[in-house]
């Protein structure tokens, strides 16, 4: 994400700004993916395993943010 200050002008409230994007481990082997994408409809994350690819719908938090959790996420997953 950018700065704090470019992300609350964008996103219209610091709450929104605070969320953190990227990938945030969570407990166990569960990953939490956000991204910010304010001109989306929707959002998908693709998770690549060797040659397979792992599609995951994301879903809307608001203020433009998309999420996805996935288990099972080995350190390293592109």
């Amino acid at each position: 994400c950018r700065t704090m200050l470019e992300l609350q002008a964008r996103c219209g409230s610091k709450a929104a700004a605070a969320r953190r994007c990227g990938a945030v481990s969570l407990e166990g082997d569960s990953v939490l993916w956000r991204v910010w994408a304010p001109l989306a409809s929707n959002a998908e994350l693709v998770l690549i395993e060797g040659d397979a690819r792992r599609h995951l719908p994301m879903e809307r938090e608001g203020e433009g943010f998309f999420r996805a959790v996935a288990e099972g996420v080995p350190e390293g997953q592109r």
